[in-house]
């Protein structure tokens, strides 16, 4: 009997142990059904990594690109800007100044000497240019003396006009109607708008 009782338990022994082992082995298959999809998971992370990565280095290059296009882009854009301000600046030429003497009954004649003066009249030629607006222009003209004090009729704002920010003093301004085309100035400064002598030297 005690050897029936030693076989039974023996085979219960056993069969415990199969079956631990059976249990073992179905988690261990578990783990490696879950670790295989931790793989694949891992795998389809590494490939949409790498894409992500091309698609980044494809992205910065065309960044890059973008940017040299701007970059010149922007200096065809300021060349371009440069030349039409300079373009739509009204230009002069065959600027002429003399001094004028009045004689007899006011024949203008040409002079050199100071006490003599009676005007400065100046002459030019304003450029043909089809790029500025056609319309009305408001002339200015400084005439310097030798001491590089500019002839003007007064002092303050009404004798002066804005320039890049700066405030000049002008010595004649004349209103005209320009179309575009080139246009022949004369104006005329004369003595009688100041009381003080004529100063001798270039002007």
């Amino acid at each position: 009997y005690s050897i029936i009782n030693k076989n039974a338990q023996e085979n219960k022994n056993l069969l415990d142990t199969n079956y631990r082992y059976y249990l073992v082995k179905k988690k261990l298959n578990k783990l490696r059904k879950i670790s295989q999809n931790y793989l694949h998971q891992i795998d389809s992370l590494y490939t949409v990594n790498k894409e992500l990565k091309n698609e980044n280095i494809k992205l910065t290059k065309n960044y890059k690109k973008e940017q040299l296009k701007n970059q010149e882009l922007s200096k065809i854009k300021e060349v371009l800007s440069e030349k039409v301000s300079t373009a739509s600046i009204l230009k002069t030429y065959n600027v002429k100044a003399q001094g004028i003497h009045i004689r007899g009954r006011k024949k203008e004649v040409k002079t050199y000497k100071a006490r003599r003066l009676d005007k400065i009249k100046v002459v030019f030629t304003l450029a043909e240019n089809k790029i500025i607006p056609a319309g009305k222009r408001t002339i200015y003209v400084r005439i310097a003396q030798p001491d590089k004090a500019i002839l003007t009729k007064g002092k303050g704002d009404k004798y002066s006009f804005d320039f890049n920010g700066e405030k000049l003093q002008y010595t004649m301004k004349k209103e005209i109607n320009y179309e575009n085309e080139a246009l022949d100035i004369t104006l005329y400064w004369i003595k009688n708008f100041t009381k003080k002598p004529i100063m001798s030297g270039i002007y």
